[in-house]
């Protein structure tokens, strides 16, 4: 379902259209004659026509982006008003096993997997890191891209490091562009940041200030690292819940899970995920093409 947050700005094309038609019946036309001129001068008019019409689509595209569009419901579920942006580490580390003989991948792929299908209600993303830190899917209700990233994820496919605090920012910046009234980040990772150029503590409290929580699943096995997550969970205002097997990572997703807020009576309304940037793509697209005809000898008659 479709939402406008400025239905107003629709406007904009038909006054300029109104403008454009008072202008051209003001200039007027020269009368010409004979039939090769006739012939000559329908075809010009036809080639003419092409960037003014490339123009009025690239306006219009304006004013749709203009009017906030925004995709609410779906999924077969309601909204929840809930986004939630999972931070997975995929160091080369997290190929050790945890109790119980599953690797510690392993154990966040399936719990991660559990956690959302008891919130099918919520916006959803994934952020991936090892050295480097990827966005593999934005916030959406669609649970497809999550599963599959999730299918293709492997221990070090990101290289040797811990780019914590980049794909904290990471999820940070995509919670910031949803429109809906909570925002969570669940990381789990097994240890400290080592790389990239962002701090993780820096990272946590930029996304709390943005109200976005940090909620951290630990599955390291060291003090060390446990006492730097559970320091980064508090930078965010979040939960740190340690996991040693598989049940200690249901555990601490379950609570995550009970902590975040039941379904707003007025998410239908309030929750949705922006659409403006394919119709801003669109509209430079058409404003090139545009400036590419008239610039040839196809726009430009002798």
């Amino acid at each position: 379902m479709l939402d406008l947050a400025r239905p107003w700005a629709l406007l904009a094309p038909l006054l300029a259209a109104l403008a454009l038609l008072r202008g051209s019946r003001s200039r007027g036309r020269i009368p010409v004659s004979g039939p090769w001129v006739s012939a000559a001068a329908a075809a010009a008019g036809w080639i003419d026509r092409i960037p003014a019409v490339l123009r009025a689509a690239a306006v219009l595209a304006l004013a749709c982006a203009a009017a906030g569009p925004v995709r609410v419901g779906g999924g077969g579920a309601p909204p929840s008003g809930v986004a939630v942006m999972l931070v997975l580490d995929v160091s080369p580390s997290m190929g050790e096993e945890l109790t119980g003989g599953r690797t510690k991948l392993e154990a966040a792929r399936g719990e991660t997997l559990r956690f959302l299908e008891r919130r099918p209600g919520d916006a959803a993303g994934l952020v991936i890191f090892g050295r480097e830190a990827l966005v593999r899917v934005p916030p959406s209700l669609d649970r497809e891209g999550i599963l599959a990233a999730l299918d293709a994820a492997e221990p070090g496919g990101l290289g040797e490091g811990t780019a914590l605090g980049t794909a904290l920012g990471l999820a940070a910046d995509r919670l910031r562009a949803v429109d809906m009234p909570s925002r969570v980040i669940v990381l789990l990772t097994d240890g400290e940041g080592n790389a990239g150029a962002l701090d993780p503590i820096t990272a946590a409290r930029a996304a709390a200030a943005l109200g976005a929580r940090l909620h951290v699943v630990d599955v390291s096995n060291r003090t060390e690292a446990r006492a730097a997550l559970a320091h980064l969970a508090a930078a965010g205002n979040g939960l740190h819940r340690p996991a040693d097997d598989p049940a200690g990572v249901d555990r601490a997703y379950r609570d995550i899970d009970a902590l975040e807020p039941a379904p707003f009576p007025d998410a239908e309304r309030r929750a949705g995920i922006p659409l403006d940037a394919p119709l801003l793509w669109a509209a430079l697209l058409l404003v090139a093409a545009e400036r590419a005809l008239r610039g040839s000898r196809w726009g430009t008659l002798p």
